[in-house]
């Protein structure tokens, strides 16, 4: 009977570490970044692209440096860094990734740098479906209702604002 708990007691064990090293591993990715990235027209799904007045550097990080154009949209966390002043207006493609919004993250925004953005949407300027963090930049949202029926219009529409 020793023999018989021995053994299965050593398998308890096995199983409880391998599961552990199981969701380690190989368990669902909970890294913070944006999936993808949604800007001046196009949808990117890897880091490291680049174009006027942008950076995508890594899956969290987007620099902005003078970049004036159509909106940007991010699935997941992002932490924008403005260099310079920067401007961002909703895309009125009826197939863009975003709508009606110049920034819509999908996540936690940060928004930080020496430099300024001027988002400007007909629902939002920027909507953020988490947290806003504004550090050390400025930021003039701005949404005009155009074409908005039934549903709130905010220069900025966040889950909380830092």
């Amino acid at each position: 009977m020793f023999a018989t708990a021995f053994h299965t007691s050593r398998h308890y064990i096995l199983f409880t570490a391998m599961a552990c090293l199981c969701v380690l591993l190989g368990g669902p990715s909970y890294a913070a970044g944006a999936d993808s990235l949604f800007i001046a027209g196009d949808t990117y799904y890897e880091p490291g692209v680049s174009g006027p007045g942008w950076a995508w550097t890594d899956a969290d990080h987007l620099e902005l440096t003078g970049y004036v154009g159509e909106a940007i949209g991010a699935d997941g966390d992002l932490v924008v860094t403005l260099v310079g002043q920067n401007s961002v207006v909703e895309t009125h493609a009826p197939d863009a990734d975003i709508s009606m919004s110049g920034m819509e993250v999908w996540g936690n925004l940060t928004l930080r740098g020496s430099g300024s953005l001027t988002a400007t949407g007909s629902q939002c300027g920027i909507h953020v479906a988490q947290a806003l963090v504004v550090d050390g930049c400025t930021v003039d949202a701005r949404a005009d209702g155009a074409g908005v029926v039934g549903q709130t219009v905010a220069g900025i529409a966040a889950g909380s604002l830092t």
